[in-house]
């Protein structure tokens, strides 16, 4: 017995040494968080210190969260490989969002890939402010003009978009009153103030934005000059409505000089000084403003204009003004093997841009951090007009570049010879067309609906009229594809894509009833069937109806994680579509299948009854990352709360650049 009881003490002994053993070679390594060396808006570095490094580490760095506690599992932290040395080490923090509280922690891992972690370190980063702005003296004052200026003294750390002086006749003038636009940076810059009315008090302030707002500098005021002697005050207007034939023109008389105005008008010609070499046009007579459409112009071509008004002392002129006539000059596509690359070469472009809308849909819906400064605007949904933000500007011009192209195809497809060939290509086309405008359709409402060669200066159309036309080119789309391709054609959109496009739209305009058939047909064409594979996603899984290859955008790369293959549209949203068409039309229990269907093929336990909140739950689990947050976020109105209950951000500003070249848009309210 006494035997038996030395040797089970024995034993005892040694586990418990073998058990603090291995507590001792767990916590061999001891790492600190450290000091924070510097900070800006977006960047903060930080130097940590590895105390004991046990018998080697593996990896080491930072990471760092919104969240307390961050782990080395995220995709924010730095990572440094093998050390079996102690000391400082330094970690940059970049792509941060400006004012925001971020919790950082060192780690290391240990040859057996365990963790060990420093204290929680607490940082803010610096928060972007207003720019600083002063306003030069006003000189040179006329009687129709000045000069101006102002002074950037500090950008407030972020980018000046746009700066200038603002005027007017009452005091605080802003950008809503006149204003120039003087490039961007910091440092001083010169302006010069024209149509001035004379004889007429003037107040001025120079101006400058960045990513927070537009700031004002101090107000100066002045008089323009007297009025000519016995002449009236004319004004040249902006041209406008130009087309490759005609072209609006005219002027404003703000001052009769002491005598009526018997008549004014415009000299207009190809040439600078049109007064002397040009064609004189008499408009109309007395004060106010005219106008009138110059008809015949040459396309492609400069024209230069002048206004004048005449009393009986004399010929008053006013600024002159220059404009080009649009180019009309539409070179078709002639061969057959053109048109198809043509039609391969929308295909890149489509792809590319797909993978950029993602993105920003993630971003905008705040799903994922910023990638870098260039998306902080989008991220904190600070855009305006006058900051003409890059990633707003791609979003539109690239799908319209892409538009054009596919009218293009459209046009010449008149050279394939065979009708079934010509069929398949217009079919695609318009697949392309449709996407493009329902993609516009959710950032931007009301969009210019392009379907030829020569539409120039359009207004934009209703939300109807483009869910019409995303309708009448998916419809016609069906008629002429296959549900599915196979072999070297599985590049092409299929029938099913157009026939999801239309349950997308159906579901966006709550025509809930039509949804519900359109979705149906795809379910029960088992053409189709769920995967098990939500994650990892190949040009093989069986329920992709269209997708593509990533490509090189290395952002979009490092954002989506779920395989190597790009799915355009698959069957778990065609579920989703059908389960949120039967709930808002009243049908719970045939909701409840579909979501329970989505639910068992992730191995989660069934729910009993649905609700709308489970819907919108199933959304985001299934579809994350694939382009769908946003407008989900507005269909289930829950958008508000991520752009700070700011009514007007659920929609995007059209990017200045248009707004300038085609007075006919107006800009979204509240930009």
């Amino acid at each position: 017995m006494r035997k038996i009881l030395t040797i089970s003490s024995g034993l005892i002994l040694l586990v418990f040494l073998t058990s603090q053993c291995e507590k001792i070679l767990k916590s061999e390594i001891k790492i600190q968080t450290g000091t924070i060396l510097n900070q800006s808006h977006t960047t903060t570095s930080i130097k940590g210190k590895i105390i004991e490094f046990g018998k080697g580490i593996s990896e080491y760095g930072h990471c760092w969260s919104t969240s307390s506690n961050p782990t080395y599992e995220i995709i924010t932290r730095t990572a440094f490989g093998v050390r079996k040395t102690t000391g400082d080490f330094t970690s940059d923090l970049s792509g941060l969002s400006p004012g925001t509280k971020y919790f950082v922690r060192a780690y290391a891992l240990n040859q057996d890939d365990e963790v060990v972690y420093g204290d929680n370190l607490e940082i803010t980063t610096v928060s972007l402010n207003l720019p600083v702005v002063e306003t030069l003296p006003v000189s040179s004052v006329t009687s129709n003009s000045a000069s101006s200026g102002g002074n950037v003294v500090d950008d407030g750390g972020s980018p000046i978009t746009a700066r200038g002086v603002c005027w007017n006749t009452a005091e605080n003038p802003t950008i809503s009153n006149n204003f120039t636009a003087d490039s961007s940076g910091t440092g001083s810059f010169p302006s010069e103030i024209s149509g001035l009315n004379c004889a007429s008090p003037y107040f001025v302030r120079a101006y400058a934005t960045n990513s927070v707002g537009t700031s004002y500098g101090s107000q100066v005021s002045f008089n323009s000059g007297e009025c000519p002697v016995n002449l009236p005050n004319v004004l040249t207007s902006p041209i406008s409505a130009i087309t490759d034939t005609s072209a609006t023109v005219g002027g404003n008389v703000t001052y009769e000089g002491g005598a009526s105005v018997t008549e004014t008008g415009v000299y207009w010609g190809t040439s600078s000084s049109p007064h002397i070499s040009g064609t004189k046009l008499s408009i109309g007579s007395g004060p106010g403003e005219f106008s009138t459409t110059l008809t015949g112009l040459s396309a492609n071509t400069p024209y230069y204009v002048v206004s004048y008004a005449v009393n009986s002392n004399g010929e008053a002129r006013g600024e002159e003004k220059t404009f080009t006539t649009l180019d009309n000059t539409i070179q078709l596509i002639d061969t057959e093997s053109a048109i198809n690359d043509s039609l391969q070469s929308c295909y890149v472009r489509l792809h590319r841009y797909i993978e950029f809308a993602y993105l920003f849909d993630a971003v905008y819906s705040n799903h994922i951090l910023a990638p870098d400064g260039s998306w902080t605007e989008i991220y904190n949904h600070t855009q305006t007009q006058s900051s003409n933000n890059a990633k707003i500007l791609n979003l539109w011009s690239d799908a319209y570049d892409i538009i054009y192209k596919v009218n293009l195809i459209l046009e010449s497809s008149g050279v394939i010879i065979s009708a079934i060939d010509r069929q398949a290509v217009t079919a695609q086309a318009k697949a392309m067309r449709a996407y493009l405008y329902y993609n516009l359709l959710i950032w931007f409402g009301e969009v210019p609906l392009e379907t030829g060669l020569s539409e120039s200066m359009i207004p934009r159309n209703t939300v109807e009229e483009v869910l019409a036309q995303i309708e009448q080119d998916a419809t016609e789309a069906s008629e002429s594809l296959p549900m599915i391709w196979s072999g070297s054609e599985k590049f092409k959109i299929p029938q099913s894509f157009t026939k999801g496009l239309l349950a997308r739209a159906s579901l966006y305009c709550e025509d809930y009833a039509e949804a519900k058939v359109l979705s149906e047909e795809i379910i029960n064409s088992g053409e189709y069937e769920l995967s098990l594979d939500t994650d990892n996603f190949t040009n093989t899984n069986p329920e992709i109806y269209w997708g593509f290859d990533k490509g090189n955008n290395t952002e979009f790369n490092y954002f989506f994680t779920k395989g190597a293959y790009v799915p355009a549209m698959r069957l778990t949203e065609t579920y989703l579509i059908n389960a949120d068409a039967n709930y808002n039309f009243g049908d719970n229990m045939t909701a409840l299948v579909y979501i329970n269907i989505l639910k068992e093929r992730r191995g989660e336990a069934p729910l009993a009854m649905v609700t709308n909140d489970d819907i919108f739950q199933q959304w985001n689990t299934e579809l994350e990352k694939e382009g769908n947050m946003f407008i989900t976020l507005k269909r289930f109105d829950k958008a508000l709360s991520v752009v700070q209950d700011d009514q007007h951000k659920l929609l995007l500003p059209i990017p200045l650049p248009f707004m300038v070249n085609n007075p006919n848009l107006i800009q979204n309210p509240g930009y």
